[in-house]
């Protein structure tokens, strides 16, 4: 061997020695950094965004790292993650670290576990900056057992996975490269209850390049192209029905199937996707009827459309047929509001089944104030759907149902019966209309619905509205009729009363009732009679017995309003005797009173202010509350009992006490001017009698009587009145 060839030969060999003293040094520094801490602190310098730890690492070549024990976790916005794997192996090129580049060749992990949650305050994204470090994952492959917790859903199974993404980090570029995931024996569960069993999940995905900060959430999904097929075992349900029809249910296992072939393609679900879900339940009646069926529902991809088929088997006491067909004329995700998805929906449901609540109806009756409906029941029919609104064809009957009406301070409660229907009137304008039917039924006030005030057959409330679904409730008119309701003790009206001074002491009596509610017209009120037989009515110191009838009609300004206008009312009183005091002997006596203006609430007590026009048999029983008959002058017991005479006078209850001002009574022989305030203990007031030129004034006061002769009308006519003047 020459000199010069000998020289170079121990050039290279140094060379080689050099290069290979220059690897082990470099991988004892990168092992010593990666196992005493100093890579953790340079990796971790922004813990509250990334943090990576492991337990140990081995770095056998230049970028390929092995860790075990990882752990790694970070925040973005208001999502936190962590990942955790006991060894995680890749391959790092380094010389795009030069370039502010992270490119991981390649990357596996063994048996996962992957935690995705909401955090507990948004952590805000750094600033822009278009020199930001990219990172690259090119393959990304996991071959073991996989547990992923969203929240408090946990889905887990052997996964088979393959994935490509690069992103920039501080909002730069982001691209999910074709990626695909198999997971075999997969079960998803949520908290204690498992929702999929030994499925299998297989899907394959890709994400379109574009700015983090532009599509955020579910914005996402016009980038995305998803293939998605699941096939699995679902669970079943365990169906409970009380005595009230109100169902229980809790999920149980089962041999259930659920088979989906989802596509999703830029925002759209795509062509041939289709959903199949199969769900045994075990269903039990409060008798103790047992039944076991699947429910089946059914989800289509249709030209421009999206179909749904639902079917339920039979519930004992809830459900003998249900069966629901629906289409809905969208295909984009997600999904629009429901208030912009309504006109696109297009179905029919076929139902026979009971209910246990009528909740679903209220909101058609918001407008109609005070009045409220619920009750339970089974109903049967068919609901028709076109473009979001119910159509004709839809019709409804309700059997073997308990409702309860609550309607002008009133609650009315029975056995009931109902029909419903979709129909358009002379001018083609679709509506709803339905007739609800109480056969018998128990009346009480609102404010005290366990104290009944009597009970009734056949209360009638009829329901029209026309328009569209959203047009119903601003059109609703509600109309309440019935007749003859049995009233068998007026006692129980005295909660109406002021708690003073005047008293319903017995009878019996029936009330008819034809009221109205009416949101387009801003109507609210109609009639209702009430008659009574041999009532009695205490009037101070004073018991009256007769047959009473009183005819009221009722206006409200508003829908809204409590208080009603009563002009038109009339009471009129027949067969009237005084009861006490027992001298006076007054009998066959009657009166009719015509309100001329007025106003009178439906609450406990009643609030009621009223200015009447009376015709009068004569007016011994008005006299009789102020003083015995033998009490007064003799001229004046003349003339008591001596014709027909008429009068006005006005009636307002203030406080607990019924007041009458202006009282004005007269006839051919004589006059008589009066005010009473009648409240607990002996009734006060004043009372000026004339007769020709004699008069006669009288002061109640305490139970006294004083009698005032000389300028008795001035005496009078000086006495403060109970309510202001009119």
């Amino acid at each position: 061997m020459s000199p010069a060839a000998g020289a170079r030969r121990n050039r290279l060999w140094r060379a080689l020695r050099w290069t290979v003293l220059l690897a082990l040094a470099w991988l004892l520094v990168s092992n010593a950094a990666l196992n005493v801490g100093l890579a953790e602190a340079l990796i971790n310098r922004k813990p509250e965004r990334f943090q990576l730890h492991w337990g140990r690492a081995l770095m056998l070549w230049p970028g390929h790292v092995t860790l075990w024990n990882a752990d790694m976790s970070g925040q973005v916005r208001r999502q936190s993650w962590a990942i955790q794997s006991p060894r995680i192996t890749g391959r790092i090129a380094l010389l795009p670290l030069l370039h502010k580049e992270l490119r991981i060749l390649r990357l596996s992990g063994v048996a996962p576990q992957i935690w995705v949650q909401r955090a507990e305050s948004e952590l805000a994204s750094p600033p822009p900056r278009e020199d930001a470090m990219r990172l690259a994952f090119e393959d990304v492959r996991v071959d073991s057992p996989l547990r992923l917790h969203l929240g408090d859903t946990l889905i887990e199974g052997h996964a088979r996975a393959q994935a490509r993404w690069s992103q920039q980090l501080r909002g730069g570029r982001f691209e999910l490269q074709p990626s695909t995931l198999e997971l075999s024996q997969a079960r998803v569960s949520h908290g204690a209850q498992l929702w999929l069993d030994a499925a299998t999940v297989t899907a394959s995905a890709r994400i379109d390049p574009h700015l983090r900060g532009e599509y955020r959430g579910l914005a996402m999904l016009e980038k995305l192209t998803l293939n998605l097929g699941v096939d699995g075992r679902a669970p079943g349900f365990r169906l409970r029905v009380d005595e009230r029809f109100k169902p229980s249910h809790e999920l149980q296992a089962g041999q259930g199937q659920v088979h989906a072939q989802l596509l999703l393609d830029h925002g759209f679900l795509g062509d041939a996707s289709q959903l199949d879900l199969q769900v045994p339940l075990d269903a039990q009646g409060h008798a103790g009827v047992a039944t076991q069926g699947d429910a089946r529902l059914a989800l289509r991809t249709l030209p421009n459309a999206i179909g749904l088929e639902m079917a339920l088997p039979q519930i004992p006491d809830l459900v003998q047929r249900l069966e629901a067909r629906m289409q809905l004329s969208e295909r984009r995700l997600p999904l629009s509001p429901w208030s912009d998805l309504w006109p696109r929906i297009q179905g029919e449901v076929d139902l026979d089944a009971r209910f246990s609540s009528l909740d679903f109806v209220q909101p058609l009756l918001e407008r109609l104030h005070g009045m409220h409906l619920d009750g339970r029941g089974a109903v049967e029919g068919r609901v028709a759907i076109r473009n979001g609104q119910l159509a004709e064809g839809t019709q409804l009957a309700v059997d073997e149902a308990e409702f309860t009406l609550d309607a002008w301070s009133h609650r009315f409660r029975g056995q009931a019966h109902a029909q419903a229907k979709l129909a358009s009137n002379a001018e083609g304008v679709s509506g709803a209309e339905a007739q609800i039917t109480l056969e018998d039924y128990d009346i009480s006030p609102l404010a005290a619905p366990d104290q009944t005030l009597g009970a009734g057959r056949k209360l009638t409330l009829d329901l029209a509205a026309r328009g569209t679904l959203e047009q119903l409730r601003e059109s609703m008119q509600a109309h309440l009729r019935f007749q003859n309701a049995r009233l068998p003790d007026l006692r129980r009206f005295n909660r109406y009363l002021p708690s003073q001074g005047v008293r319903l002491l017995a009878g019996s009596g029936r009330i008819n009732a034809d009221m109205q509610l009416d949101v387009a017209q801003a109507r609210n009120g109609g009639r209702f009679t009430l008659t009574a037989q041999a009532a009695s009515v205490g009037l101070g110191e004073m018991v009256m017995r007769g047959d009473l009838q009183l005819d009221t009609h009722l206006q409200a300004g508003k829908l809204s309003d409590r208080v009603f206008r009563i002009h038109g009312t009339q009471l009129s009183i027949r067969k009237a005797a005084i009861v006490e005091p027992a001298d006076e002997r007054v009998e066959n006596w009657w009166a009719t009173a015509n309100v001329r203006d007025g106003r009178m609430s439906l609450e406990q007590p009643m609030e009621v202010s009223a200015l009447a026009d009376v015709t009068l048999r004569d007016v011994a029983p008005l006299l009789a509350i102020y003083a015995r008959k033998k009490q007064f002058p003799s001229w004046l017991r003349r003339v008591i009992d001596a014709g027909e005479a008429t009068a006005s006078a006005r009636l307002q209850r203030v406080d607990d006490c019924m007041v009458i001002e202006d009282l004005a009574a007269e006839n051919s022989r004589f006059d008589v001017l009066g005010r009473l305030r009648l409240c607990a203990g002996p009734p006060a007031g004043q009372l000026y009698a004339r007769w020709g030129i004699v008069g006669l004034g009288l002061e109640l006061l305490a139970g006294q009587r004083q009698f005032h002769l000389k300028g008795a009308k001035n005496w009078y006519e000086q006495q403060p009145g109970y309510l202001p003047s009119k």
